[in-house]
């Protein structure tokens, strides 16, 4: 026998094994789960102890990795090299704002501090180059503001509140975290989706672009694709998703 110090994530534990001449990969059994204080969920495949937990994976092979790398050069025209690179627009989805007859909404902007000015300009004309926003001559205006971010950068939002208080809503269900966990009960391969601001990606009825616009300084601007903010947007985005990955 022999006392080893095994480390699983944050864990670390003093454990008597039994030294063989095997090649074969062991298990850890129950009485080494025991003296972490571990439980392995099967459900959610993770293993989890008093401080932490940890995912239960296994590790891809040089093959499957290949196999990947492969499939990925294949449809590399769809990832983005860039931050300014050109937005995909879906044909799945389009998204309506259905205000009813309200009469448009019409706001004064708030006011800017002039030293961000600059990054205002900056953000309008980026989202005008990227075909985002468009010039407009419409009666509806919701003002802006700047959101500060983690990286001392500003976040370009639009105040929907007065439009989205006149909008009819869509009750689509949101999908439940734990009933996804659920499902993944068993899955062999995991990945990860991010799409490059996927608001943007998903084309705004011709019809709606008026609702969505805004002033910065002398010039009007609308919407030319869904935009943050509005209240049915997480809809009309997990609709899209639901019929894509279904």
């Amino acid at each position: 026998m022999k006392e080893v110090e095994v480390s699983i994530g944050t864990l670390t534990i003093s454990h008597q094994f039994m030294v063989v001449g095997m090649r074969n990969t062991c298990i850890l059994g129950a009485d080494f789960l025991k003296s972490g204080r571990m439980v392995v969920y099967i459900a959610n495949s993770k293993l989890t102890w008093p401080s932490g937990e940890v995912a239960l994976v296994i590790e891809t092979t040089a093959p499957t990795v290949n196999k990947l790398s492969v499939l990925l050069d294949n449809y590399s025209d769809i990832f983005v090299s860039g931050p300014n690179d050109p937005l995909g627009r879906t044909t799945v989805a389009e998204h309506s704002i259905d205000t009813g007859d309200s009469r448009p909404v019409k706001q004064r902007p708030y006011r800017i501090p002039v030293h961000l000015n600059t990054v205002v300009n900056k953000q309008v004309n980026d989202m005008i180059e990227r075909g985002v926003i468009r010039s407009s001559n419409s009666p509806w205006s919701s003002p802006i503001v700047l959101a500060p971010k983690k990286d001392g950068d500003y976040r370009f939002c639009v105040d929907f509140r007065r439009v989205n208080s006149v909008t009819k809503k869509d009750a689509h269900p949101m999908p439940r975290i734990d009933e996804i966990l659920d499902q993944l009960g068993g899955a062999r391969y995991f990945s990860t989706l991010d799409l490059t601001s996927g608001y943007w990606q998903v084309p705004l009825r011709e019809e709606d672009m008026e609702k969505t616009a805004f002033s910065v300084g002398a010039n009007h601007y609308e919407f030319t694709v869904m935009p943050f903010g509005l209240t049915n947007a997480p809809a009309t985005f997990q609709r899209m998703m639901g019929n894509i990955l279904m």
